[in-house]
């Protein structure tokens, strides 16, 4: 694989990092979670890039980060809704989907391969929370201009990633035991969808009001 995708992977946050510096927004918890997000993405990418790049041996570091990604979106997207039923049920799942990570790591698809049960768990009920959101707007929207509505980019980069991803993440265990080699080069759409996901993030903190 190029060595250009483990870059992209690993440093794609630091495009709505730097639009955050240079915009200076309002504090919001949202953006908060987002900035935790950011930082502790790139420590576990790296990890899980370099120097060894090769997904056999750095599971746990990409299982780390299906459940830190889910946690902050799923945190996000209940901060979007602010609805206090929805939020009492998301502590519920979230932890039931971090908990169910753990073991099917120990007990389940192991340490050697890529956990497609964890991962296409975490996506499928952020698809869920994302068509949430969007019947939300559609029944009671915040804003007629929903493209200035920072949550709607945030949202929309959230689904993108999840949406585009749930398919592969699906089958990729059983394409890593049988082709390894093909399933570095397929990992490039997960790589292009991150970085989609995160000019997306960019866009939501641009649209947000300066201090």
């Amino acid at each position: 694989m190029s060595n250009i995708f483990p870059v992209v992977e690993t440093f794609a946050p630091l495009i709505p990092l730097a639009v955050y510096l240079i915009q200076r927004p309002a504090k919001a918890k949202w953006i908060s979670v987002l900035l935790v997000f950011f930082v502790v993405y790139i420590c576990l990418a790296a990890y899980g890039n370099f120097p060894d790049s090769s997904l056999t041996y750095n599971i746990p570091a990409y299982l780390a980060i299906t459940d830190i990604s889910f946690l902050c979106f799923a945190l996000l997207i209940g901060l979007f809704l602010n609805s206090s039923i929805f939020n009492h049920i998301n502590y519920v799942v979230i932890v039931i989907v971090i908990l169910f990570s753990i073991i099917n790591i120990l007990w389940w698809e192991g340490p050697q391969y890529y956990n497609s049960n964890s991962s296409s768990l975490a996506s499928l009920v952020l698809i869920i929370y994302c068509v949430l959101y969007y019947k939300q707007q559609l029944v009671k929207p915040e804003n007629i201009f929903i493209e200035k509505q920072p949550s709607f980019w945030v949202v929309t980069g959230i689904f993108i990633y999840a949406a585009g991803n749930f398919f592969l993440v699906t089958f990729y265990h059983q394409l890593s035991v049988e082709n390894s080699q093909f399933s570095e080069y397929i990992w490039i759409i997960a790589d292009c969808l991150i970085l989609i996901m995160n000019i997306f993030f960019a866009k939501g903190i641009k649209c947000t009001l300066k201090k």
